[in-house]
């Protein structure tokens, strides 16, 4: 089920960030709603990267 927010706002992009690989949210993150990952630890590098890719869909 997606989270609330983009049950609101369906229009919205969302990432989801987390430090654990084996998480079921992550690893079926877009049946939660989400457009993207950012696997932590992240750097600036990386967190445009994933912005760049979901704001292009």
């Amino acid at each position: 089920m997606p989270f609330a927010t983009k049950i609101q706002a369906p229009g919205i992009k969302a990432l989801i960030s987390s430090g654990y690989a084996n998480d079921t949210v992550v690893a079926r993150f877009r049946e939660h709603g989400f457009d993207g990952v950012l696997m932590k630890p992240y750097d600036f590098e990386s967190l445009g990267r994933s912005l760049t890719e979901v704001m292009g869909r």
